[in-house]
C-alpha cells in the first residue's frame, strides 16, 4: 500500500482523537514497524503532531507516545 494512502487513513483515525502507534497499527491492520515508519515520516512532514504520552499505569518503562492530528 502506498505511503499516501496509509497517511490518509492515519489522518482519518486521528481526527477522532490521539492514538498510540500500536492502536493505529491494530486499527489499520499494519505491522507495528510499518506504522512507526509512516508516523515518523508524517511527523517530519508536519502532517501529524505528538499529543503527549499515554497515562496507562500498566505499561512498564516509558509511556507510549500519543499521536494527534496536526493543528
Amino acid at each position: 500500500m502506498p505511503y499516501s494512502i496509509r497517511a490518509e487513513q492515519i489522518e482519518a483515525r486521528l481526527s477522532s482523537g490521539p492514538l498510540t502507534a500500536q492502536q493505529i497499527a491494530a486499527a489499520l491492520g499494519l505491522r507495528p514497524l510499518c506504522a512507526h515508519r509512516t508516523l515518523r515520516r508524517m511527523l517530519d512532514e508536519r502532517r501529524i503532531r505528538i499529543a503527549g504520552r499515554s497515562e496507562r499505569d500498566d505499561v512498564r518503562g516509558p509511556k507510549p507516545i500519543l499521536y494527534g492530528a496536526a493543528e
